[in-house]
């Protein structure tokens, strides 16, 4: 139950914080939210790339 209520509240304060970073810094607000996400996702698409070729999969 916890765990459902924190990402209730996660997704509400995202969505609010996004309307005001859009609002003060335009463009470049939707670039702190998405720079750190993108970095994230190409560090665990090498990884599991990685793995594959450990594998012998590829």
């Amino acid at each position: 139950m916890i765990y459902a209520v924190s990402r209730a509240l996660m997704c509400i304060i995202t969505s609010f914080g996004i309307i005001y970073l859009t609002k003060y810094w335009g463009q470049y607000g939707l670039f702190v939210v998405m720079v750190p996400l993108l970095i994230i996702c190409m560090f665990g698409l090498n990884h599991f790339q990685k793995l594959e070729k450990e594998t012998g999969y590829s």
